[in-house]
């Protein structure tokens, strides 16, 4: 993950956490960033610092950062709702499709490579049901081979799917946390009318730009505009 440096700030740093000096491990954990260093447990050990310096959007900022690397930790995932429920006056979030939820849920079940090796094996296993079928003396082979070879044909796309699904996802980059609290939603950028007040840690997803403001949506699926300065990028 680090070099024989890096890792040994990293360490510097995992240890001044676990001695309560959490302003000398977020200066380390940043010091790693800055030189390029990025990982799961880089910005999920970040995450924890801010959520114990109280800087709740910071903490929640890594914690997605860190499930956009690694989406099948549970410890980063359960960190996250927990530094959500100290948001001050939350947005209530419109619910996810169930079906939308049901596939994320998949496709985070196990890394892109898992899910093209299943979908390898699954092709392979076809191919061999087919040449079975083909060359089969007896008519109960042939039919067994037929029937191996269309199931097995049938579900290798799932896996395929499911491994596409994961490389867009990690893909993604229009999401963003609000960093500043009581951030007003403009209807129009340098308007003055507001639509809504957004509390910091409040997820957002970018939507459009004009010049430095951007057009966003609220977890409750309201619109509008705010200044690229109030949030940072996922």
């Amino acid at each position: 993950m680090f070099g024989q440096d890096a890792e040994e700030k990293f360490e510097r740093a995992n240890n001044a956490y676990i001695e309560g000096n959490f302003e000398q491990s977020e200066s380390l954990y940043r010091e790693l960033m800055e030189e390029g260093y990025d990982s799961a447990d880089l910005f999920y050990n970040l995450g924890n610092t801010y959520y114990r310096m109280n800087q709740i959007p910071q903490a929640i900022l890594n914690y997605e950062k860190a499930l956009k690397i690694n989406p099948r930790n549970k410890d980063c995932r359960y960190n996250l709702d927990i530094a959500k429920s100290k948001i001050d006056e939350p947005l209530e979030e419109v619910p996810e499709f169930f079906l939308n939820n049901w596939w994320r849920t998949m496709s985070n079940w196990m890394p892109t490579a898992g899910w093209s090796v299943i979908g390898l094996v699954f092709l392979w296993l076809g191919i061999a049901g087919g040449i079975f079928w083909l060359i089969g003396r007896e008519r109960r082979h042939r039919k067994i081979g037929f029937l191996v070879g269309v199931a097995a044909f049938a579900f290798c796309f799932l896996p395929f799917l499911l491994a596409k699904s994961n490389v867009q996802m990690s893909d993604e980059t229009n999401a963003a946390i609000v960093m500043q609290h009581g951030i007003a939603l403009k209807s129009a950028p340098e308007s003055d009318q507001e639509l809504a007040n957004i509390p910091g840690g409040t997820k957002i997803n970018l939507l459009d730009k004009i010049g430095t403001w951007h057009k966003v949506q609220l977890p409750n699926g309201e619109t509008g505009w705010l200044p690229g300065v109030v949030f940072e990028e996922i």
